[in-house]
């Protein structure tokens, strides 16, 4: 090798050296601008006339490339070549860059029959000799720079491809480094994007003293600082020591063993002093280096609101079922000692007959007690219509003022943009007189305030744990009474619950029936010595075409004493023998049947048919509303009772389903009741 031929390779290695001395201490972009630079520094140090820097994938695509030229014009030899068939088409060059072998080329025409398409790629670019030295990581080929010459042919000494190599080993680890670094700060902006537009409370804090370094905006609103900045250094611990303690530690024992909690939920007491539910995890995070807790907290408060209205509905709807299950029995019976008792009252005199009269009068009071039970299970005969809430209140105010009496100051307030509910006039009215009674007992020492208020709301998705989003009528009583407390306030709604020296128990419960069963709802807000609001959502009824009014019943007539065939249909024995009893009494012919599917069969045995169909609607087997919709098929116009303990017809159906020209009885019914409903089915027809 001439004398020349080695200060060249000793100037290589020197320049090599500084060049990767200057890579290595790059970052981000400047890095990528230096190995640009890089890539002509080292074609001329090499002698080269044109240089490529490609960066491959494990397949050896092409995933970026470096190149310059001593003319100084711009070239890309694979531009007219698809990256992805690289691999294939210069296939023996690929296996060497795979297998790090450096590949010098004097003369194309030399290079071996296998790699005719690279031969004939170099010959068609003008390539006079050709030189590839492969950047590789352990075991992995991460790229190669290529060098070229065009107007002479060179070969390259064995010091210059050693310098060569070493410059590709060094700047295959700085690229891996930089490539890592990158890659990690990506990572982070990412994590942190995801970190400040969390809808979750955040937080980092250092795992040795608990100190805070990171926080969202989230977690600011939660812990009510002002800014991220006043969060940044206190003690994570100072910050939730109005927690469970006991949760804290067994917070960090996770940590320490597992490296993560879990999920968790206990009470939080923020720095206002406002009481919270928060879910809670945590795990351990490496941060520039330092062992960190990443913390994300969840108010669930508002959810356990819902949670537990919604758990108090379904418990309300259970009590509700049951109490009208009890009521629909307790009619039964009511109507047997009722009928009875009047039966004794008429047949006896003096002392049995007060007593007849006393058992009779005790059962119209327990009848009382019945409905009410059925109007908190939303059991009993709905007549809805469309109504102004506003002009039902003004015509009660007579009423509410003698109610509440002269120390209690009534006022309303009213909001004359309200739109009208469909609600049973006489039950709404019901509810709001219970309500006015509460707050008048709640008003101290007999005087308070009582304000009557009407508004609309519009209830969006989550507002409500049982009703629909929609617009809905409030109707309000607040009085300015002692209040209720929280534990109390949780059961007042229940049946036969009661504060009260003397009293039912039914008043709110009722309120809340009359409420639900118009697709509504009730609600208290109260705290002691701070007085009650009591407030009925009702649904808008967006047209008062929406239904139409339901007619009164009609008035009673005199019971005619025309004799008639009745079926009579009624499970309960005691009640079908009083019942025909009665109608016997008054001359008519009775047959009987315990069930839907035995009248079936007992009315096409009738010699010369029926005149009329007096049934009860719960019943085994088939219901009355099916008996009486079958029966209306063989006998059209056939004039019907419909009898029942659940005026709305129990799990058979609706009352607004009874059959055209029905006349409905409520039970516990007397004897007149009965017969005055028989010549009000006939007369109907007629």
């Amino acid at each position: 090798m001439s004398k020349a031929s080695t200060r060249s390779a000793k100037e290589l290695q020197s320049g090599l050296l500084e060049l990767v001395h200057r890579l290595h201490g790059a970052r981000g972009v400047a890095h990528d601008s230096q190995l640009a630079e890089a890539v002509g520094t080292v074609a001329q140090m090499a002698g080269a006339e044109r240089s490529i820097l490609r960066l491959i994938d494990d397949q050896v695509r092409v995933l970026a490339q470096y190149s310059w030229a001593a003319d100084g014009r711009a070239f890309d030899p694979l531009k007219d070549v698809d990256f992805k068939t690289v691999p294939d088409t210069f296939s023996w060059t690929t296996q060497r860059y795979r297998d790090g072998e450096i590949t010098m080329v004097e003369r194309p025409e030399e290079l071996p029959p296998e790699a005719e398409n690279e031969r004939a790629f170099l010959i068609r670019r003008g390539v006079r000799s050709w030189l590839a030295i492969p950047l590789q990581v352990p075991g992995v080929a991460i790229g190669y720079q290529s060098f070229e010459t065009l107007t002479y042919n060179k070969r390259w000494s064995e010091e210059e491809i050693s310098a060569l190599r070493v410059m590709a080993e060094i700047l295959a680890s700085t690229i891996t480094r930089v490539r890592a670094e990158q890659a990690g700060r990506e990572s982070e902006e990412r994590f942190f994007r995801v970190f400040n537009d969390h809808p979750d409370a955040m937080v980092i804090s250092r795992l040795g003293d608990g100190a805070i370094v990171e926080c969202n905006s989230a977690w600011t609103r939660l812990a009510e600082f002002g800014a991220v900045s006043a969060t940044i250094g206190h003690s994570i611990e100072d910050l939730v020591s109005g927690t469970d303690g006991g949760v804290v530690r067994k917070f960090k024992r996770a940590l320490a063993t597992k490296g993560e909690t879990g999920e968790a939920e206990f009470g939080w007491t923020a720095i206002d002093g406002s009481e919270r539910i928060v879910l809670v995890s945590s795990a351990l995070i490496d941060l520039a280096g330092e062992s960190c807790a990443l913390t994300t907290v969840r108010d669930v408060t508002e959810r356990h609101r819902f949670q537990e209205q919604l758990q108090q509905a379904q418990k309300m709807e259970a009590v509700g079922l049951l109490a009208g299950g009890i009521a629909h029995d307790f009619n039964n019976m009511l109507t047997v000692i009722q009928g009875h008792s009047e039966i004794l009252s008429e047949a006896l005199e003096g002392p049995l007959a007060e007593s007849a009269y006393s058992i009779k009068d005790a059962a119209e009071r327990s009848s009382n007690l019945t409905r009410q039970l059925l109007v908190f299970s939303r059991r009993d005969m709905n007549m809805p219509i469309v109504l102004s809430p506003n002009e039902m209140i003004e015509g009660l105010k007579p009423m509410l003022r003698s109610t509440l009496g002269e120390t209690i100051q009534m006022s309303t307030e009213l909001d004359p943009e309200v739109p009208g509910v469909r609600a049973d006039p006489g039950r709404l009215e019901q509810a709001l007189l219970n309500l006015a009674l509460n707050a008048r007992e709640a008003c101290l020492s007999g005087s308070g305030k009582i304000v009557f208020a009407t508004r609309r709301v519009r209830l969006r998705a989550g507002d409500h744990p049982s009703l629909p989003p929609d617009d809905y009528v409030a109707l309000e009583v607040r009085d300015d009474g002692h209040g209720i407390e929280a534990e109390i306030l949780e059961r007042v709604t229940e049946p036969f619950f009661t504060t009260k020296a003397q009293g039912t128990g039914l008043g709110l419960a009722i309120v809340h029936g009359v409420a639900r069963q118009s697709q509504g709802d009730l609600q208290l807000e109260s705290e002691p010595n701070e007085g009650t609001l009591a407030r009925i959502l009702l649904p808008a009824a967006h047209s008062t075409a929406e239904v139409q009014e339901c007619s009164s019943p009609p008035d009673p007539i005199a019971v005619a004493s025309e004799p008639l065939c009745i079926l009579l249909v009624e499970d309960e024995e005691m009640v079908r023998a009083l019942a025909r009893r009665v109608l016997e009494t008054e001359g008519h012919r009775v047959i009987e049947a315990s069930d839907g599917l035995e009248a079936m069969v007992a009315a096409r045995e009738i010699p010369g048919g029926l005149d009329m169909l007096v049934t009860d609607v719960v019943m085994p087997r088939m219901g009355g509303l099916s008996l009486a919709r079958e029966l209306g098929k063989l006998s059209p116009g056939l004039p019907i009772v419909v009898m029942s303990g659940y005026p709305d017809g129990g799990s058979d159906a609706e009352a607004s389903k009874l059959p055209a020209g029905a006349v409905f009885l409520n039970k516990p019914f007397q004897p007149v009741g009965l017969l005055t409903a028989i010549e009000d089915a006939r007369a109907r027809i007629s």
